[in-house]
């Protein structure tokens, strides 16, 4: 009987030790995927923040390059020395260790579907929305008459609207109310909120701003946003416009010293600091077009061909296109010239897409390729103001004083 109470004994112990063991199994089990999730996170989290610190130093570095070097398009605009797969580390062994952390700048060629380059964007290369007229805005991907017309009425003051346009009746109308700015844009997304404009518009299919045509964009119907499924990526507004382009009135060379207004200055200081920077012959003529009350025009180009009359004697300004990179660097007539100094909206020349330069109205096709293909191939000295335009013969002196003071050569946002 005894033998028996023994038997039944030992047949409990052994399922009891058998379940402790599998729980025991079970919390070292869980206990090792608990710990190898902990070093993954710890890992992951390790990576991501070497990462952000990574683009950060980038950044640092393309700003501190900027500081130093943003009056020469040739150094940051596409540049792969500078900007493509470089090392955070700067000793030998990271230079060549393939696990090195790099970073890249990229920045996309609006004028090639398929094209990169290794370098920074400015704003100084877009149409800016708050000094752009309507005809300007009409020109651009995606706006009808009406969206020009409401863009100018959200920007402008007054109550009345344009033909196509909409104030506040159209705006407090809505299901979700709200008043018409009446005033400058503050970002782009802001278009957001002007009548006819949605994403669409905006964004095109480009909806995350990647630059990239990803799968989804290139679906039809079948994802959004909605596409035309035709392979080439339609990124709506957004590249080509801003709100922050802005300039000194200043010349381009060192020490940047305010250009000399050859339209409001006093005649005496100009007869004082011009012949600094040019010849005795062209002084005089400025002076004598002042005492004439000459009309000096939108830029300091107009001296070009300029002719005045003193007395009853014809006087032909003696400027040549030899003389004009230094008559646009160091004078001005205060064209648009703001109370804050600056003046807005002026398109980069040496850096506009075609979009963008197509949008002026002034220049036909074969001078947009003329500028992109010359462009490329001169040196900062000669890009440092516009007038390569016409010693290089991509646009006529005539044509160029039409327009000068619509273009820059340099940037002072990116």
């Amino acid at each position: 009987m005894r033998n028996n109470q023994n038997n039944v004994h030992r047949g409990i112990i052994l399922p009891v030790v058998l379940v402790i063991f599998m729980l025991l199994g079970m919390l070292a089990i869980g206990f090792d995927f608990s710990t190898r999730a902990e070093v993954n996170a710890l890992g992951a989290q390790s990576a991501m923040d070497q990462a952000r610190n990574c683009a950060a130093s980038g950044l640092e570095k393309t700003a501190l390059l900027l500081r130093q070097s943003f009056e020469d398009q040739r150094t940051w605009y596409d540049n792969p020395t500078i900007f493509r797969d470089q090392p955070v580390e700067q000793d030998e062994r990271q230079r060549v260790d393939k696990k090195a952390w790099r970073y890249s700048m990229i920045g996309y060629n609006l004028d090639n579907q398929d094209g990169i380059r290794f370098g920074v964007t400015d704003e100084a290369s877009k149409v800016n929305i708050n000094t752009a007229s309507e005809d300007q805005l009409r020109r651009l991907p995606g706006i009808t008459p009406e969206i020009a017309a409401a863009i100018l009425d959200w920007r402008e003051k007054g109550t009345t609207p344009r033909i196509g346009g909409a104030k506040d009746e159209y705006y407090l109308s809505l299901n979700q109310p709200y008043r018409c700015k009446c005033a400058p844009f503050d970002t782009v997304e802001e278009l957001l909120l002007v009548k006819g404009i949605t994403g669409k518009e905006l964004f095109g299919e480009d909806m995350n701003r990647n630059g990239y045509l990803d799968p989804n964009e290139d679906d039809g119907k079948l994802t959004l946003p909605l596409d035309n499924s035709d392979g080439v990526l339609d990124r709506g507004l957004y590249p080509f416009i801003t709100v922050y382009s802005r300039e000194p009135d200043v010349t381009d060379s060192d020490p940047y010293q305010p250009r000399i207004n050859i339209k409001e200055w006093p005649v005496p200081i100009l007869q004082t600091m011009l012949p600094k920077y040019i010849s005795q012959e062209i002084v005089d003529f400025i002076v004598k077009a002042r005492e004439a009350k000459a009309d000096f025009g939108t830029s300091p180009a107009t001296l070009l061909g300029m002719e005045i009359t003193s007395g009853e004697t014809k006087i032909t300004s003696p400027v040549t296109t030899e003389d004009l990179p230094t008559i646009m660097d160091v004078l001005s007539v205060g064209y648009h010239l703001n109370s804050d100094g600056f003046v807005y909206g002026r398109i980069n020349v040496n850096t506009a897409p075609r979009t963008v330069l197509a949008s002026i109205g002034w220049l036909t096709d074969s001078e947009i390729d003329g500028i992109i293909s010359t462009r490329m191939r001169l040196d900062s000295t000669t890009t440092k103001t516009t007038a390569w335009l016409v010693t290089q013969n991509v646009v006529t002196a005539e044509k160029y004083k039409e327009i000068a003071c619509l273009f820059t050569a340099r940037s002072y946002q990116f």
